[in-house]
């Protein structure tokens, strides 16, 4: 059983760096007022939420997961999940 993705993983995606900066600056733009709302929210301030929002990114980046999976703290905090 592997943990980490292997080479087989990423033989359908493709290889397009412009897309992919655009996704990421996309969630980021999203992401770090929801990870500041959250950590204020909580009380414990808004350091809090961005690094829990980049320790769940990173997380979630190194174990893979699926293209229709949703990955972010965030979300399973407002869905309730």
């Amino acid at each position: 059983m592997n943990l980490l993705p292997t080479k087989a993983d990423f033989s359908q995606t493709s290889i397009s760096p412009i897309k992919d900066l655009m996704a990421g600056l996309t969630v980021a733009i999203v992401a770090l007022p929801l990870a500041l709302a959250f950590g204020i929210g909580s009380g414990l301030g808004a350091q809090s939420g961005i690094t829990t929002a980049i320790i769940a990114g990173a997380l979630a980046a190194v174990f893979g997961g699926s293209r229709l999976e949703e990955n972010q703290a965030e979300s399973k905090i407002t869905t309730g999940q």
